[in-house]
């Protein structure tokens, strides 16, 4: 159950029943019945009112929660109409008793009902059929004045709302929102989404790409100033939180990304990001000591200013991704296996969605795909409240050792290089590459680039490239049919290469 408040209050709740017991903006209201409203109302709870000839009760209830206000002249500068909607998921529901008494919960909690001594705020609940998704849902408008004509504050209301929300669930036996279970993982403000919408089709708002960057690093890393190190070389910004009374503690960190031109960065904390992404949890999992290190990486601007561990040399050994692939797939076993409620679930599951974050950094640079969905995912299903690095025992702590050397692998080992033919190079052609024909004068030694060759494959192995560059044909080992992906003008003949025309020339 999630409890949806307005962001500032009304001035008009005549038009809010209105709206209520109306068709909607795209007539999705049906069935509309009171569930519950304040005994000034004189309505008995599930009163129907959905039919035209109903229309002047209503009237007649939108005047009545307002009249005292009215007939006093009195109209608060910040308003005084206070509306929320309390939903469930699009699989539960609730009876209407149910949900009146989830209705009087919520007046008693937030002190409009009068029981603390104050005079009670005229309220009513409705109910008009599910949300487009399907979520069953009631409304509650409160007018805010109180019969003595004094205003409600009912300040903190979401936090208490949250609080009473949960409590619901428990009683009802309805599904409990993570955020309130302390699982989950912080949402994303319109803001943020907006932000990432302005920046191109395929960005992301940046909470969730620093997430991935701090739980790879986090991951590969076997100490503090690893981890700093890790961030700098990955080109985040990141600067610590220093402890009461000085500069020779971190007690937190917060991370960014380089802003655009003109722009400021936005900076996020360890638990903005995730839960067990906070400088304390992230230290549990690394060798103790090394503080002074650590203290210099942290004060330290965007250079490495501490070696380099062993673990963050390039790796050149050709049988690295095969040990990594062995290593993804123990992790892979490890979630098959074992249940959920199992500490070395965790383990796992945080070990997987570290990967999952590191290949995708490196493969899908330009738009997130398969890879970055696998590791917010399992980042979500990873977060355990209870759960601390000791619970999962020997066996668990060599599971993290195996995932972090899977992760050092992936981030460390060389890239698969794009192919290229023999003797390519930056700076001048390829052999294979035609040069322009004698008879054409102006940039007689300026190379005439082909089309490039068809993803997934090329025409003949790179060892078998011998094709001199002058006018000379294609060799044995290098037979014509290779050349028909080349434009026809390109291709060799059995005398040579053929001469540009006057009509290509122009």
């Amino acid at each position: 159950m999630i409890a949806k408040i307005a962001s500032a209050h009304g001035r008009d709740v005549a038009g809010l029943v209105r709206y209520l017991f109306g068709r909607g903006r795209s007539d999705e209201h049906r069935d509309q019945r009171v569930i519950a409203a304040d005994e000034q109302l004189e309505i008995a709870d599930g009163t129907r009112l959905d039919s035209p000839a109903d229309w002047p009760r209503v009237l007649e209830l939108g005047c009545a929660l307002d009249d005292h206000r009215l007939a006093a002249g009195i109209e608060p500068a910040g308003g005084w109409v206070w509306h929320c909607a309390l939903a469930l998921a699009p699989d539960e529901r609730l009876t209407d008793g149910q949900w009146a008494e989830a209705a009087r919960a919520v007046v008693a909690r937030l002190g409009f009902d009068g029981s603390d001594g104050r005079a009670p705020c005229r309220w009513i609940a409705v109910h008009h059929g599910p949300f487009s998704g399907g979520n069953d849902h009631i409304h509650l408008a409160v007018n805010l004045v109180r019969g003595d004509l004094r205003l409600a504050r009912p300040g903190r209301d979401r936090i208490a709302m949250s609080k009473l929300c949960g409590e619901l669930e428990r009683r009802f036996g309805l599904r409990v929102v993570d955020g309130r279970a302390r699982r989950g993982l912080p949402g994303i403000s319109r803001a943020e989404i907006e932000r990432a919408r302005r920046a191109g089709p395929t960005a992301q708002p940046e909470r969730i790409v620093l997430a991935r960057h701090v739980r790879a690093a986090a991951m590969a890393a076997s100490t503090e100033a690893e981890f700093v190190r890790r961030l700098k070389g990955a080109g985040v910004w990141g600067r610590p939180r220093y402890g009461v009374g000085g500069t020779t503690e971190v007690v937190g960190y917060c991370v960014a990304l380089p802003p655009q031109q003109g722009r400021k960065a936005i900076w996020f904390g360890g638990g903005k990001m995730a839960a067990d992404l906070t400088l304390p949890k992230l230290r549990a999992n690394w060798r103790p000591g090394g503080a002074g290190e650590a203290l210099a990486e942290w004060s330290a601007e965007s250079v490495r200013v501490t070696a380099l561990g062993r673990g963050e040399l390039p790796i050149e050994d050709p049988g690295a991704w095969s040990q990594a692939a062995q290593l993804v797939d123990g992790a892979r076993q490890a979630l098959i296996t074992l249940p959920p409620d199992d500490p070395r679930w965790t383990v796992a599951c945080r070990g997987a969605a570290a990967m999952m974050a590191v290949l995708a950094l490196r493969i899908e640079t330009e738009r997130p795909g398969a890879l970055s969905a696998a590791a917010d995912r399992l980042a979500w299903s990873a977060q355990d409240p209870a759960f601390s690095p000791g619970q999962a025992g020997l066996a668990g702590q060599q599971m993290r050792r195996d995932v972090g050397a899977a992760v050092r692998i992936i981030s460390q080992a060389a890239r698969a290089r794009r192919w290229r033919p023999a003797g390519w190079s930056s700076s001048s052609p390829p052999p294979c590459w035609p040069r322009r024909s004698p008879s054409c004068t102006s940039g007689a030694d300026k190379p005439i680039r082909p089309k490039p060759w068809p993803t997934g494959s090329r025409p003949w192995p790179a060892s078998s490239l011998r094709t001199p560059r002058g006018s000379g044909a294609p060799t044995d080992a290098c037979p014509s049919s290779a050349w028909s992906t080349w434009p026809p003008r390109w291709r060799p003949t059995s005398t040579g290469w053929p001469a540009r025309s006057s009509a290509a020339s122009t």
